[in-house]
């Protein structure tokens, strides 16, 4: 192993395949927990665009999208730029939140072991009810 690849680790296909398939379970499950609610019915009628930046290294990001459109909810890998939302995180901190460990205070205002906010958004600030909407759906009740 180099001094470059100590410096900065690189996750293997396999590893980037299997934390994204475990945070598009999670949040699936959180979606499909929230369909069963007649006020989410109506939430999420909405055209909405999230991106997750899953920050996985230092310098090293996974990208999920969320794509919400009259009701359904699509969840897939890859980088897209025409997002409402974007959401950058480390994983872990994303599904301690959405088990209900991390407030959404302490994700907005502490900061994870990279040094930066556990939740730092892109774009999304100006939508607030949007912003507020992505929150709490990925909360499990």
């Amino acid at each position: 192993m180099s001094s470059n690849e100590k410096e900065n680790p690189k996750m293997d296909e396999v590893e980037k395949e299997n934390l994204s398939n475990s945070f598009k379970q999670i949040v699936s499950c959180a979606i499909e927990e929230k369909k069963e609610i007649p006020k989410w019915k109506k939430k999420l009628q909405k055209d909405l665009r999230v991106s997750f930046k899953l920050q996985v290294y230092p310098t090293e990001f996974l990208y999920v999208n969320l794509i919400i459109k009259d009701g359904s909810c699509n969840l897939s890998d890859g980088e897209i730029d025409d997002y409402d939302i974007q959401i950058k995180a480390k994983p872990e901190d994303l599904m301690w939140y959405s088990a209900g460990n991390y407030s959404l205070i302490k994700m907005t205002l502490t900061k994870n072991d990279f040094g930066h906010f556990r939740w730092e958004l892109k774009k999304g600030g100006r939508n607030l009810s949007s912003l507020l909407m992505v929150a709490n759906l990925l909360l499990y009740k």
